[in-house]
């Protein structure tokens, strides 16, 4: 997913951490500040065709997609970690903040601030 011409700024990603309250890790920074501002990587569907519906197997199986989310005003609504965490916020969950999915489940995969540092998961 490019951001075009409309690359974030680091005041973008401030402004997003003084709302969520703690410093996202300069690895993410790499990806958000970038002309990608987001990723969005799926296998075609002819290479990895999409399960079914109640289908059994093994978890890797069902992984054919992931999105990391990111904060280019032109991103779409799906890939927009604000959104993202303004919905995520909205439902109660407090003080974690969407970084990642994976096309196979309906959650995404949380950071929180843990003390001194970052953790995945609630």
């Amino acid at each position: 997913m490019l951001a075009a011409e409309d690359v974030p700024t680091e005041q973008d990603l401030k402004a997003f951490e003084a709302v969520i309250g703690f410093r996202l890790p300069r690895s993410f920074d790499e990806v958000t500040l970038s002309p990608l501002g987001g990723l969005y990587f799926a296998v075609q569907e002819e290479l990895w065709p999409r399960p079914k519906h109640f289908q059994i197997g093994p978890a890797d199986s069902f992984a054919f997609g992931i999105k990391v989310f990111g904060i280019a005003d032109d991103a779409p609504d799906w890939l927009d970690i604000r959104i993202e965490y303004n919905s995520s916020f909205s439902q109660g969950i407090e003080g974690l903040v969407p970084f990642l999915a994976r096309e196979c489940e309906d959650r995404p995969i949380l950071l929180r601030f843990a003390g001194a540092h970052l953790a995945v998961g609630p």
